[in-house]
């Protein structure tokens, strides 16, 4: 929320939505690679989670940042704009309900 505050909840959905996505897959592949129950087998499915693990973590220290976005920075007359909104809105309500 601190990086997008305009987006967090499209933000959440996409990342909460991949997030489901690999663990059903993930739950699959790791069925298929313990089938014949071997021991020996865990330590595939231990450095498959890691090199997963690893693989995001590289996306996000290559692309990512924890400063605000420019595209999401909106001016101060769209907040001044917004602000007026509710207030009306606001006082209407209330008149509305005397």
């Amino acid at each position: 929320m601190d990086m997008s505050p305009s987006y967090s909840g499209i933000a959440y959905a996409m990342s909460n939505t991949l997030t489901c996505a690999q663990a059903m897959y993930l739950s699959q592949i790791i069925a298929a690679i313990l089938k014949n129950g071997a021991i020996s087998n865990w330590k595939i499915v231990f450095y498959l989670i890691a090199g997963i693990s690893a693989a995001s973590l590289s996306v996000f220290l290559i692309f990512g940042t924890s400063e605000e976005q420019n595209w999401d920075q909106s001016t101060e007359t769209e907040d001044i704009k917004n602000k007026q909104n509710l207030i009306v809105k606001s006082e209407e309500i209330k008149k509305s309900r005397m």
